[in-house]
């Protein structure tokens, strides 16, 4: 079980223990999806997702863990948080597949508008990325959660605007500024 899977709500409570932090995603069913993970840069997302109006899209993975004493012979499932976008921003595999179009196909088989979303989401990593690296220096050495959130902001702040001019760039229709 090794795909990532993911699920869209909101985070209806953040818990910790030792190193690891839970969210729990309410997903309107009668319990919450508990995402868990280590990642500092993770943790940071989901955490301001947690204060966020709005649903978003939770990534995840799961495995299987230890055995589960009150029922012999069944598992625990372990569901490690990788990602935390706006909602729709990650495509769902249970969503019907687009219709194709032959003529559309790159060699693997994916559309235009796949390889679009596909390379906008490679753009926003990077994004997110540069942003978090760039404004390392603001962080202090032993941060509290305010500073964390703060850091946060800011990162999200600026990596949407390298996105956009990432986007800007790529869909110019004149093709005149491609710096490739």
């Amino acid at each position: 079980m090794s795909d990532t899977l993911t699920v869209t709500g909101r985070c209806a409570e953040v818990s910790e223990r030792g190193d690891w932090t839970t969210f729990h995603i309410d997903v309107g069913r009668q319990y919450p999806v508990k995402l868990s993970t280590k990642l500092p840069p993770i943790i940071e997302l989901g955490r301001a997702a947690s204060k966020a109006e709005g649903a978003f899209d939770w990534s995840y993975t799961e495995s299987q863990g230890g055995a589960n004493p009150h029922k012999p012979g069944e598992f625990f499932t372990n569901r490690y948080l990788t990602g935390v976008e706006p909602a729709g921003s990650v495509a769902t595999p249970d969503a019907a597949p687009e219709p194709r179009a032959q003529s559309n196909h790159g060699s693997d088989g994916m559309t235009k508008e796949e390889w679009a979303r596909k390379d906008s989401a490679i753009h926003k990593m990077a994004c997110i990325k540069t942003a978090a690296a760039a404004l390392t220096h603001t962080m202090p050495a032993d941060p509290s959660f305010e500073d964390l959130n703060k850091f946060n902001e800011r990162v999200i702040h600026l990596s949407q605007a390298f996105h956009r001019s990432v986007l800007a760039e790529r869909d110019d229709p004149s093709g005149e500024d491609v710096p490739f």
